[in-house]
């Protein structure tokens, strides 16, 4: 009975977060990618614009591969499909980050992966569970 006013709770929490930070500005740091890269050529942007298309469409057919073999799964084990769904749901939205973490640390940016990981649970507790319980599914 409580459920919608925590959700609103939630997603005023998120929202006062997210303007609190972006008004918070700090200078950025440099990654000396200047300084490996001594002159400007002049096919850079279309080699970044293939490899941003090319890595659009590894996605786009994992995500695919990695739904079809769910329902696959779901037909051969005979579970309920929303127990496969947020299951899925959970391993899409965590394997990027950490994807990110493990780059990000691969570079020496332990600061930026810990703040990703932080960033992104504090969202999901506040903006999707504040949905969620805001909106509940009839």
């Amino acid at each position: 009975m409580f459920s919608p006013i925590v959700g609103i709770a939630l997603i005023t929490v998120f929202a006062f977060s997210s303007y609190r930070i972006s008004k918070k500005r700090s200078p950025p740091t440099s990654d000396n990618v200047e300084e490996k890269l001594p002159g400007r050529n002049k096919r850079r942007p279309f080699i970044i614009l293939a490899m941003t298309l090319t890595a659009m469409a590894v996605v786009i057919l994992a995500a695919r591969f990695v739904i079809l073999s769910a329902c696959e799964i779901i037909k051969l084990a005979g579970v309920s499909q929303p127990e496969i769904g947020a299951k899925i749901v959970a391993v899409g939205t965590s394997l990027p980050e950490l994807a990110f973490g493990l780059i990000a640390m691969k570079r020496g940016r332990i600061h930026l992966a810990l703040g990703d990981a932080i960033g992104a649970n504090l969202t999901t507790v506040t903006l999707v569970l504040g949905l969620v319980l805001t909106f509940p599914l009839m």
